[in-house]
């Protein structure tokens, strides 16, 4: 699964909103994610997740609006957040949509700088251990579509987080994916 991270700009108007106890058991955070100070901001990055799974599934032509199950751009800022939403409308474009079981997250904390400026910023990894069965569909005939790429979708992948706080709530503003190698939940 690729992956990119999505974000809303300072004063989008982004609703504040928290994770829903209701959401898909997608995120298995780990015990060294217990950090108090980080909580917030995994909460944010999960429910990030678990908005981008519903857009993949459902993706928006450029124009249209997210399912608001998939609206991950409240839990995001920009970079992460426009490179999230080309990618879902890129999806739509092609007429595919994703299906399976989307990957397990196992989350930790790298570090928390409350006082870094101009946002409080932490820095999360996550080793996300893919399902076989998530990938993408042609929407219409329901064929799966050929992967491209030589990567091995079976392999766990790791991938560091910037989460920022802007006034009181926590989004992703990165995700840089390794493609190289892999982690160990």
């Amino acid at each position: 699964m690729v992956l990119l991270a999505a974000c809303s700009t300072e004063g989008s108007g982004a609703a504040e909103a928290t994770p829903s106890d209701e959401r898909p058991a997608a995120v298995n955070t780990t015990a060294s994610a217990s950090d108090g100070r980080a909580a917030e901001a995994i909460a944010a990055y999960e429910a990030f997740l678990e908005a981008t799974v519903v857009a993949e599934k459902e993706p928006v032509k450029k124009g249209k609006s997210l399912p608001p199950e998939g609206d991950f751009e409240r839990w995001s800022y920009d970079p992460a957040r426009i490179q999230t939403l080309t990618y879902i409308h890129s999806l739509a474009a092609m007429g595919a949509e994703y299906k399976g079981k989307a990957p397990v997250s196992h989350v930790r904390v790298k570090g928390v700088d409350l006082e870094a400026e101009p946002y409080p910023q932490i820095v999360l990894i996550d080793c996300a251990v893919p399902d076989p069965s998530y990938r993408p569909y042609d929407a219409k005939s329901g064929n799966k579509l050929e992967l491209t790429s030589d990567s091995n979708i079976t392999d766990p992948y790791e991938s560091t987080v910037e989460m920022i706080r802007v006034g009181k709530r926590w989004g992703v503003k990165s995700i840089d994916v390794k493609e190289e190698g892999t982690c160990q939940p």
